[in-house]
């Protein structure tokens, strides 16, 4: 089933000291021990301070949707800032008393806010004041009560939101979420301006790192409890991240310096020869610290919000005219519908002319508050091989999908506590940040855009995998549309000079080569794999010459298969270019592999001509001839095989005759075939790892039609099911399997059935299972383990545009 998002092609290389596949400059390996002694130490030293109602309620632990016992409540005709001046206390004392003796909940005014909102603590007025704070469930109950009051304009919970990521262990050290929403295409049209603002509401940002520094415009931090700020104070104007370091329930997490990540995601200085690239590589950053320890509260991130764009926040310094933001990035998210205090301040603000771009959210499920509010864009993820992301919420609130990543690959952004720190994370959290660069990006070419302006230009006309046709972010046409300026489609780059035997790129497509000859006039191209293969029994001595130009970096391995680095027998990989490997043939099939090495210090792929030859000693068995034709007999040559098409269910699929498993066709890992099945069965063989896990997915079958995975012996292992969120969908997993090769057996429903089938092997956690499910692991990796990453993708298969 080709995919309807770009396919995204990760260039290739070697691995080992001192020559990486890809650039890694400045993705610093460090010691998880270190940054938990730098957490404890932080947490160890912090002031006592005062609870708040809010923090008060933290101590009784953390909280899983709102914060117990306090409430945001509108009140008709009282502004919240009269609670604070001596003149008002009999008016307002007189107002909360009639709430009381209506409604039997008794408020008490805490901290004013915005638009009329403010804080407040709430009990059950018939309890004894010294009675316990109530549960969530009992604070919900009487925000209930309170607002059907006539003296209340609303009312709501204080919901507790954290930051929107979830764990990711794969080492792309390439920004493919970049190339996949067609970035250099758009930054044709604009990168930006140094006048614009984008605010990131979040955990804050470390003001000093090299690619950020010069993107610090202002920011306040809104923690208002000293208690899990992890700064030592409450509310002040210090905003660097300080890390969100404790524990939330279960078990010490260290610090996931949330905010510096997505804020390098938006405006990361770009083009400076250092780190990352941001969205907006002109813009500022305007840094609302309102996540501490465990996340955050709706009044400090409402608070926070209101404070960028510009709305006054008592006791707080008003942000310069100059430095507001207009486009709000909340990778944040909780449980439950959208609160009124939300909706309200959404409504005015944007009303404003203010656009908030908040997070689905990460559990598989319904979108979360506030992404689900009206007046916001919320965005899910997709993933490198432009599938929806298996994390991503999504529902009906959803306008736009963003690269969020996934298992086969994460964001690369800025992190701290270092200046020159780097990971990858991945989330929806990582998503939204590339669409409120994009906002920006359009602001910047129109600075007049209605939100349903902003909105429709995201409808890029593009999807994702599974995305039930939500639009997939594409900012060249989302920059096109605002500007009126046409994009032409690039064309597809030639191949300068490829040589006579492409399409060789995977192991099943290899060039079979005879005994003791020689190809002079062959050419790699850059990116590309060139693989022959030399079909002979077991004993005989294989030596394979490549020679080419003095220019030209080219790597030479024995393969028997593309699951590398494990199917990789033998290399010669030096610099320079003309490589020799002998290799004793063991009866399994073996492939050469040519690949034009990646240069890391300079960016540039190597490609150009060269030449292989191939001698053989032993008992080597020569090809059988073609039959002579008979003389004076014209011998037309046979036409070329019609392939199958799947818009023609008449046709069966290229991979038949797969009927039984002695012809099973071959599934790779990470492999997607598009098929067709007629009153026949399929098998295919996927060769694994020792503690892979399977997991294998079909999509659009015919009525009735199923598959299951077998064990090489035939017997069976388990049977797809449908997941119920998708009628086309069936999937079918089976976790750590030994090392070894397993069946998946297609059986039909109908007469003609066209699917695609799909791939997926996951190799088990290195990490400690204590670990939050945000933290990023390349900087506390073991070097070991590190490089074994780089390994991985050594000579990764990768697939010609369609």
């Amino acid at each position: 089933m080709s995919h309807p998002l770009a396919s995204v092609r990760h260039p290739t290389g070697r691995g080992g000291v001192g020559r990486y596949p890809f650039p890694m400059n400045g993705f610093r390996m460090g010691c998880w021990a270190v940054l938990v002694s730098a957490g404890l130490a932080g947490s160890a030293t912090a002031s006592p301070a005062a609870l708040t109602a809010v923090g008060e309620a933290f101590e009784l632990g953390v909280p899983q949707r709102l914060v117990r016992g306090v409430a945001l409540v509108k009140l008709h005709d009282v502004a919240p800032e009269s609670f604070l001046f001596p003149r008002q206390a009999a008016r307002n004392k007189a107002v909360l008393e009639g709430i009381a003796q209506r409604t039997g909940v008794r408020l008490s005014f805490e901290r004013p806010g915005v638009f009329g909102w403010s804080l407040f603590s709430i009990r059950d007025a018939a309890a004894p004041s010294a009675r316990p704070m109530p549960t969530e469930d009992e604070t919900e109950a009487l925000v209930a009560r309170v607002a059907q009051d006539r003296a209340v304009g609303g009312a709501a919970v204080d919901g507790w939101r954290t930051k929107q990521a979830t764990p990711n262990d794969q080492y792309f050290s390439e920004q493919w979420h970049y190339s996949i929403i067609n970035a250099t295409t758009g930054w044709d049209l604009t990168t930006g301006s140094s006048t614009q603002r984008v605010a990131v509401i979040d955990s804050g940002m470390v003001r000093a790192h090299q690619d950020l520094a010069a993107k610090d415009a202002a920011g306040f931090d809104f923690v208002s409890d000293a208690n899990r700020s992890n700064d030592g104070d409450g509310r002040d104007s210090d905003y660097d991240d300080a890390g969100d370091a404790g524990d939330c329930g279960f078990g010490y997490e260290p610090a996931s310096y949330h905010g510096t990540h997505v804020s390098g995601t938006v405006a990361a200085s770009t083009n400076n020869g250092v780190g990352v690239a941001g969205v907006n590589w002109n813009a500022q950053i305007v840094t609302v610290r309102a996540l501490g320890v465990c996340g955050g509260d709706d009044f400090d991130l409402i608070s926070g919000t209101a404070w960028a764009a510009g709305y006054q926040i008592n006791g707080v310094a008003n942000i310069s005219a100059t430095d507001r933001a207009r486009v709000l990035n909340l990778s944040v998210g909780g449980d439950g519908n959208c609160p009124a205090s939300w909706q309200d301040v959404i409504n005015q603000m944007t009303g404003d002319g203010n656009f908030f771009v908040v997070a689905a959210g990460n559990e598989s499920s319904d979108v979360d508050a506030p992404g689900n509010c009206n007046n916001v864009i919320t965005v899910a993820a997709f993933g490198p091989s432009g599938d929806i992301a298996s994390y991503s919420n999504t529902g009906p609130e959803v306008e736009v999908f963003g690269p969020g990543g996934d298992n086969d690959g994460a964001v690369a952004s800025t992190i701290g506590p270092g200046i020159a720190d780097y990971t990858f994370q991945a989330g929806t959290s990582m998503a939204t940040p590339h669409v409120a660069g994009v906002v920006s990006l359009m602001l910047d070419l129109n600075p007049g855009l209605s939100m349903n302006d902003i909105v429709g230009a995201l409808d890029s006309g593009v999807t994702c995998g599974g995305c039930n046709n939500v639009p997939a972010l594409q900012m060249d046409l989302a920059l096109s549309e605002v500007s009126g300026i046409v994009i032409e489609p690039e064309p597809e780059p030639s191949v300068p000079g490829d040589d006579v035997y492409e399409e060789n790129d995977t192991f099943s497509t290899a060039t079979p080569l005879p005994c003791n000859t020689s190809l002079p006039n062959l050419h790699a191209s850059p990116q590309d794999f060139d693989i022959f293969s030399i079909n002979q029994p077991a004993g005989v001595d294989v030596t394979v010459n490549l020679t080419t130009d003095a220019n030209t970096d080219l790597d030479l391995y024995v393969v028997k298969g593309m699951s590398f680095p494990d199917d990789i027998l033998a290399a010669a990989e030096t610099a320079s270019g003309n490589e020799t490997l002998a290799y004793t043939t063991t009866g399994t099939a073996i492939a050469y592999l040519v690949n034009p090495w990646f240069d890391e210090q300079n960016g540039d792929y190597n490609d150009g001509d060269y030449g292989l030859s191939i001698t053989c000693n032993g008992n080597v068995v020569e090809p059988e001839p073609s039959p002579e034709p008979e003389p004076g007999v014209g011998v037309e040559p046979e036409p070329e095989p019609e392939q199958p098409s799947l818009s023609d269910p008449n046709l069966d699929d290229a991979y038949e005759p797969n009927d039984d498993a002695n012809d099973a066709a071959l599934l790779e890992c990470g492999q997607e075939l598009e098929l067709s099945l007629h009153d026949d069965q399929d098998w295919f063989v996927v060769p694994v790892q020792d503690g892979t896990t399977l997991q294998v997915t079909s999509e659009a079958f015919g009525p009735d039609a199923a598959f299951e995975i077998r064990n090489a012996d035939g017997s069976l292992l388990v049977q797809a099911s449908e997941p119920g969120s998708d009628p086309g969908l069936q999937v079918a997993s089976v976790d750590r399997l030994s090392a070894g090769s397993y069946a998946v057996v297609v059986k039909p429903g109908g007469q003609n059935e066209l699917y695609a089938l799909r791939a997926y092997c996951l190799m088990p956690d290195e990490e400690d299972p204590g670990m939050c499910s945000h933290q990023r692991t390349p900087r506390g990796l073991p070097r070991g383990l590190w490089v074994l990453g780089l390994l991985l993708v050594v000579a990764r298969p990768r697939r010609r545009r369609a």
